[in-house]
Parts: structure tokens; C-alpha cells; sequence
């Protein structure tokens, strides 16, 4: 130390003696700082940039000092968001419910797993009471039919033998045409036509067949077929050098700003799962084109009206349409809006079965409950619907009539990417993805009560 501090000394009598060798020095260092500066290091202080989408520009130590000085504070208070499956009720229904691999950008699949039973007529029909003699029915939906089905006339002035309601036979169904051949099974006369009006509602039964056709080909129906579009949702998160060095102060790092993203990005998606529409949109920017997924409002759910009046009847008699269309599903998830779920728990009748602790645990999320002959109505506060401002509505969601196609899933597809390595940038960055669609099995299973675009 005591040689190290001779040296010191001497250097300091030299510069001292030779001034101008402390001048060269100077000039020497102050062109290699405007070099630098020019080339390289500095940021321009009026287009910081971020690198993160608030202004243009990489991502730079300079930057980050301009765009977040609060940085530069060694007492943050570290605030990271909770990842709670009750922040995001849609994604966590759509999670546990029917979940398909999606081979391509496009899903297809039949929109619900059982038949239809109901048809109308389209125009009025006279049929031929006459033995052996058939009619032309114009239907609404030939393809619904089968060859040697039996129909029911729904119409209680439209009666047959016995006073019973009038029954039909398909003999025939031609190719061509919106109509099918039908016979009377239980005319109350030999003679004359029975008139089966425009829009009479018609109920499909059973096929009757011959003993000699048990071997004979019958049509195959098949629901109809509904499809969507993948969307490929993505974000980035990106971290600078200088954000790093801080983060062993204020103890944040790329771990608290992922959490926040994520959030963000769940509430988003779930606005396209519920509100988004189908569409192929050519970029004129990027030049390329981007998917947009179809949200549950436009798959043909119900549409219900809010009630106007609260009280046990108008409250009962909306449940029953909500269950309506079950096809065995006893169970409904209803996202209410602050001002429905207010309206739902003042009526008396929910106010009743209230006090029997009514609530459910679901989906790691707790629900209220409301059980009526039979069919369960699990309900909560949606804080989605109260962002976008709607008031007195709700999204009521069958999970048995619902799930999701997904490509790219979200918890596989954490990237970890070092820009500084591809773009010269100096920060590193985690791509998050997934690319997915809603898929609706059944919409009339499912409901919207009031206009949320009101």
C-alpha cells in the first residue's frame, strides 16, 4: 500500500510539471465522447422510445430512465396482481368445459348432439283423406325429414280419428323441392281434405316401418355444422438492462410485469370470446391477414329481455327460459352486471332462500346458488360487464353446451426471447401466445339477458 501510494505521488508531480500532457488528454477523451455519443450509446432524448409500444424506438438504458423515472426510486412498494380464476369466470368455463385440439385455423363441428324434433309448414296444404292418396307438405326444413317418419299436426283444432291430434306418414321425399309426400294415419274420414294451415308447427316422431324394409337404407341426419376461426392472441413483455439493475432495489422484475400482463390479456380475450365476430381482415400496414374469432353473443343465443318489474313472477318465469332448452343440462352459469345482480337479490324470493347459505364452490370460484324444480342457476358479480358499462345484464352460460378449440395453448408458450441478441436492442423479452376459439354446442342452451351494447 505504501509503494501504491508513492506511485501515486509521482504521476500527480508529473501531470503538475507537464500541463500540457493534461491537455492533450482532455481533447483526446472529449472526440472519442461525441464518437460514442453520436454513434452509439446515447438515446435522443426527444424520441426516447421504449420498446414496448408508448413511443417508437428500441428499448434502451437512456429510455428507460426517461419514460419511467419512478424508477429511479429505491422505496417502490411491490404490487403484483393476482391471478385469480374468479377475475376471469369465461376463461375459467371454457377451460373446464368440452376442450378440442384444433388441427388448423379453422373449427368445425355439429352445433348440438341430439335432432331436431320441430318443424313448420311453409304454405298451406290441403291433405287427401282419401285411402292411398298422398299430399305435398311444404316444410321449412326438408332435411329434417326421413322416409316413412310419423308426424304430429301441433294444432288443437286440427284433430283426427278418435279426437285424436292429426297424424302424418312420410312415403316419399323427392329430391327436388321444399316439400315431403305424407299420408293420413288416423283420418276421421274416407273422403275430402283436411287443411293444415301456414307456419303450423309439426313434431317429428318415430319411423314406421314394413316387415320387409328392416333391411332398407334410411336418410342419416345430422345437426347442423357451425365453425370459427382460431385468433392468435400475443403479447410481449419486455425488460431493460437499466429496469433489471433497479429491480434489486424496488425487488421487481420480469415476474411482476408477466403477472400484470397476463391479466390484461385474459381480460381481453375474454371481450373476443364473448362480443367478437368472424372475420378474415386484410392488414394494409403489415400487409397480411388476421383472423377474428366468433364471440358467444353471435352464435344465436337466446336474447332475453331484462325484466321491468322485479318481483317472484317476472324472476320466475325469466329461470324458466333460461332452462328452456336444457337438453338434459340442469346446470346455468349467470355473469351478472352490478345492477341485475342488485335487481336478483332484492327479489323476495331469492331473498327467501338466501338465508339456507346458498353458495356453491366451482371452477375454484364461489358462486351463489339458486335451485328450482330441479335446474341450478350458479350466479356472480361479473366486474367485466360493469367496465364496459351495461346495466341490468347478464351472460348465462350452459358448461355443458360450451368449450373451447385451441391450437397454441397459453401455459405451454411461454417464450423467453434475448433482444439484445436479435435486434440489437438492449433488454430481453417474453412472448406470451395462444391461439384458440370458443365453440357453442347448443345456443339456445345459452343466453344474453339485456342489450349490453346498449
Amino acid at each position: 500500500m505504501k509503494k501504491f501510494l508513492e506511485k501515486i505521488e509521482k504521476g500527480m508531480a508529473f501531470v503538475n510539471k507537464h500541463p500540457l500532457f493534461m491537455f492533450a488528454i482532455m481533447v483526446v477523451c472529449s472526440i472519442f465522447g461525441a464518437f460514442v455519443c453520436d454513434g452509439v450509446m446515447c438515446a435522443d432524448p426527444a424520441n426516447p422510445g421504449t420498446g414496448d409500444g408508448s413511443t417508437d424506438g428500441p428499448a434502451s438504458v437512456a429510455s428507460a430512465q426517461v419514460i419511467s423515472p419512478d424508477l429511479d426510486m429505491s422505496d417502490v412498494e411491490k404490487f403484483v396482481t393476482e391471478l385469480l380464476p374468479s377475475r376471469h369466470p369465461v376463461f375459467s368455463i371454457l377451460q373446464d368445459g368440452r376442450r378440442s385440439q384444433a388441427q388448423s385455423w379453422k373449427h368445425d363441428w355439429y352445433v348440438s348432439d341430439y335432432m331436431p324434433v320441430l318443424d313448420e309448414t311453409t304454405a298451406s296444404a290441403a291433405i287427401a283423406l282419401t285411402p292411398l292418396t298422398a299430399t305435398a307438405l311444404p316444410v321449412a326444413h326438408k332435411n329434417y325429414f326421413e322416409l316413412h317418419q310419423t308426424i304430429f299436426v301441433k294444432d288443437p283444432t286440427i284433430v283426427g280419428k278418435y279426437g285424436d291430434g292429426f297424424a302424418l306418414l312420410v312415403v316419399d321425399i323427392p329430391s327436388s323441392g321444399s316439400s315431403v309426400s305424407v299420408v293420413p294415419i288416423n283420418p276421421d274420414a274416407t273422403t275430402g281434405t283436411k287443411t293444415i294451415p301456414a307456419n303450423t308447427p309439426l313434431i317429428l316422431g318415430g319411423t314406421a316401418k314394413g316387415e320387409d324394409e328392416w333391411t332398407a337404407d334410411s336418410k342419416v341426419i345430422f345437426p347442423l355444422k357451425e365453425y370459427n376461426y382460431l385468433q392468435k392472441f400475443m403479447v410481449k413483455i419486455s425488460e431493460t438492462e437499466y429496469q433489471k439493475l433497479n429491480k434489486k432495489e424496488i425487488n421487481w422484475g420480469m415476474s411482476d410485469y408477466l403477472r400484470n400482463r397476463l391479466f390484461d390479456m385474459k381480460t381481453k380475450i375474454e371481450m373476443n370470446f364473448l362480443f367478437g365476430s368472424l372475420a378474415e381482415v386484410n392488414d394494409p400496414v403489415k400487409g397480411n391477414m388476421k383472423l377474428t374469432t366468433k364471440g358467444f353473443k353471435n352464435f344465436g343465443v337466446k336474447n332475453i329481455p331484462s325484466p321491468t318489474t322485479w318481483n317472484d313472477g317476472t324472476f320466475i318465469d325469466m329461470y324458466n327460459d333460461l332452462f328452456e332448452d336444457n337438453n338434459g343440462s340442469d346446470k346455468r352459469y349467470a355473469l351478472c352486471d352490478k345492477t341485475f345482480l342488485a335487481n336478483v337479490l332484492k327479489t323476495p324470493f331469492v331473498t327467501r332462500i338466501k338465508e339456507a347459505a346458498s353458495t356453491s364452490e366451482e371452477l375454484n370460484i364461489n358462486w351463489g346458488r339458486i335451485s328450482i324444480g330441479g335446474n341450478t342457476l350458479l350466479y356472480k358479480k361479473y366486474n367485466i360487464l360493469d367496465r364496459i358499462g351495461t346495466s341490468n345484464c347478464a351472460i348465462i352460460i350452459d358448461p355443458a353446451n360450451i368449450g373451447k378449440a385451441v391450437q397454441i395453448p397459453m401455459e405451454e408458450h411461454f417464450e423467453g426471447l434475448d433482444v439484445g441478441r436479435t435486434k440489437g436492442e438492449n433488454s430481453s423479452a417474453v412472448v406470451i401466445r395462444e391461439t384458440s376459439c370458443p365453440v357453442v354446442y347448443n345456443p339456445l342452451a345459452h343466453a344474453i339477458i339485456g342489450n349490453v351494447f346498449a
